[in-house]
């Protein structure tokens, strides 16, 4: 039995999204037989429009996630919807893989409008091979909060969204949570990382993840950021200003028990507030966290900072900034200075550990 392509986007909708297209009785005797998706399709046929007909289809019968079956996949670009998560079979099971020669500026995005309890889930987003992306300066996800065109009011941006057992390789650049630059409709925020694996190629052309604009109530749990083959020249995790009109910054945002490896910085914030690094790994590092100009409510607290400071210090405050450094660890001897603030930056500063000839 051949599947038309109509038949494939229903297989990926039946139910909460199913993993097989089951033949009727009618064409095949054989009860209960499925017919596997993956083996219906060439291993390197572009698979761009079929999925985005079944995510459109899926957001808009609320069926509530399309699934994809262990195997490898290629496409232009995915999007996500409202309504609609895209679930695989596992990281090391179920692998997107972005076309070479893509005009498209990310791999995946969001829809214009709200996009809520969307995400993805037990999937790879691969951009090339470990060494050299297939579109060099393409984001991996880049979620820019936009209405919807002739919408009354300005709605838009990811909110209320899950990403868990997600793995990107192979790109020169990883996530941008892109929010609004100053209306109030345009936010990307109540969103969850879990177990999400950047490693980006060498000779990198952004950071592993990038917040700016109106970006808030979002938690990183477990994650990693790193690069491949070489030390980035960018910082592996950068929250800032919005890049566009308006200058609201990113707020409420924690990091708890993720890794930040390979790069100029580890992290580095501009004019953000409440946002919290909690028992992470920082490693092989020029700088740790600087926490620049226009920060308040900046907290560093249970992390371990290993050879993270060779030339930056492992933790800076500017001038004037605010914030608090407890109970953590600071090891190495390329952990030079482990922390330095700016005059009149307010800094609770207590409790730290010294080993390995890390200076103080």
């Amino acid at each position: 039995m051949e599947l038309t392509r109509r038949d494939v986007v229903r297989s990926w909708l039946l139910g909460s999204g199913c993993l097989f297209a089951m033949p009727s009785l009618a064409e095949d005797n054989t009860v209960g037989k499925p017919v596997v998706f993956a083996e219906k399709i060439h291993p390197k046929s572009d698979i761009t429009d079929l999925l985005d007909d079944a995510l459109e289809e899926c957001s808009k019968k609320r069926l509530g996630a399309v699934v994809l079956p262990a195997g490898e996949y290629y496409a232009k670009s995915i999007k996500l919807r409202h309504n609609t998560k895209l679930i695989g079979m596992g990281a090391s099971s179920t692998r997107l893989i972005a076309r070479s020669r893509s005009e498209a500026s990310a791999f995946l995005t969001i829809d214009e409008g709200p996009v809520v309890r969307s995400g993805a889930k037990g999937l790879s987003l691969i951009g090339g091979t470990n060494a050299k992306p297939f579109n060099p300066g393409q984001w991996a996800f880049h979620a820019e909060a936009r209405p919807e065109p002739g919408a009354k009011l300005a709605h838009g941006g990811l909110w209320q969204s899950l990403f868990e057992d997600i793995e990107i390789r192979g790109f020169s650049q990883g996530v941008h949570l892109d929010g609004g630059g100053s209306s109030t409709l345009l936010p990307n925020q109540f969103l969850s990382f879990r177990e999400f694996f950047v490693f980006l190629t060498p000779e990198p052309t952004g950071p592993s993840m990038k917040v700016t604009g109106q970006s808030a109530q979002t938690i990183f749990q477990q994650c990693q950021f790193d690069c491949q083959g070489s030390r980035s020249p960018y910082p592996t995790v950068e929250i800032g200003p919005s890049e566009r009109s308006g200058r609201v910054a990113p707020a409420v945002l924690r990091f708890e028990v993720c890794t930040f490896q390979n790069a100029r910085y580890g992290a580095l914030l501009k004019n953000t507030q409440n946002v919290s690094f909690e028992t992470c790994w920082f490693e092989q590092l020029d700088g740790g966290v600087e926490v620049g100009e226009g920060c308040s409510a900046v907290t560093i607290e249970g992390c371990r900072f290993a050879n993270a400071g060779n030339i930056d210090p492992a933790v800076s405050f500017a001038p004037g900034t605010q914030g608090a450094v407890r109970s953590n660890v600071f090891a190495g001897k390329e952990t030079r200075v482990s922390r330095r603030f700016g005059a009149k930056a307010d800094v609770v500063d207590e409790n730290n550990s010294f080993f390995w000839g890390a200076g103080k």
